[in-house]
């Protein structure tokens, strides 16, 4: 069975900085960005991730746990990397460079969708959907939303 993403999550974009992101030490909130994603592995803790302060951010959306996270840009294949947020702490916002998949259906696993995501069939199913030229791609939520997913039981997506 496919479902479009949209069906089974709701799926965001990072918040956009308007300058650069300078790290603060004494800031209040980490931030994630796509250089922090690795398909090898899932975030797990805020050491790699930069902190900035909550006076210039309006309406943050935090990281939740399980929250599957996707690079937004690339160029090719394989720049679309997924993972999975499950660090402990609340206060981690993810920036523009990605986007937040929240899954809102209990029969499907955050990290399986995030190895489907990352998997060969996934990454060519990202390339069909992305925009722009030939050296910088993005993947709209718009277009994302409506990524077609193979869901195999429950039982399937623990073995996977």
């Amino acid at each position: 069975m496919h479902n479009d993403l949209n069906q089974i999550a709701d799926i965001v974009s990072g918040y956009t900085f308007r300058e650069s992101i300078e790290n603060d030490p004494n800031g209040e909130i980490f931030v994630l960005q796509a250089k922090n994603i690795s398909t090898s592995k899932e975030i797990t803790d805020t050491d790699d991730l930069i902190k900035v302060t909550d006076k210039s951010i309006r309406n943050p959306l935090f990281l939740e746990h399980n929250d599957v996270i996707l690079v937004s840009r690339g160029s090719g294949a394989g720049s679309f990397r997924s993972t999975v947020f499950n660090a402990s702490e609340k206060n981690v916002m993810p920036s523009s460079s990605v986007h937040v998949i929240r899954i809102k259906d209990v029969t499907v696993l955050p990290k399986y969708v995030s190895l489907y995501l990352n998997s060969e069939i996934g990454q060519k199913a990202l390339m069909q959907i992305v925009t722009g030229g030939s050296y910088i791609q993005s993947v709209l939520v718009k277009n994302l939303s409506l990524l077609p997913i193979p869901i195999p039981p429950i039982h399937t997506q623990k073995s996977i």
